[in-house]
């Protein structure tokens, strides 16, 4: 990604979905490529359950954030550091 890029990770069905998104091999790769390509220059924007891939990814840690209220809960049990509103 070039210096200052915004990088915009969209929402996911989660919500009775019958298998987990974040389990899939896809979202795998996508995870390993945030965690490797993502630079504190960059802006990050998540869109509702986008939040939970990036907290996934280690990329909530320490910070305030948000998803849809039915996933609150499951966003600070991935990144219980987070401070989830």
């Amino acid at each position: 990604l070039p210096e200052h890029a915004v990088l915009v990770i969209p929402g996911l069905h989660i919500s009775g979905a019958k298998t987990d998104p974040l389990a899939t091999p896809a979202c795998r790769q996508a995870l390993q490529w945030l965690r490797q390509t993502l630079q504190p220059s960059h802006q990050l924007v998540a869109v509702c359950a986008g939040a939970l891939v990036a907290a996934q990814a280690g990329l909530l840690a320490h910070r305030r954030c948000t998803t849809h209220h039915d996933l609150c809960h499951r966003l600070a049990a991935i990144e219980p550091t987070a401070q989830v509103c």
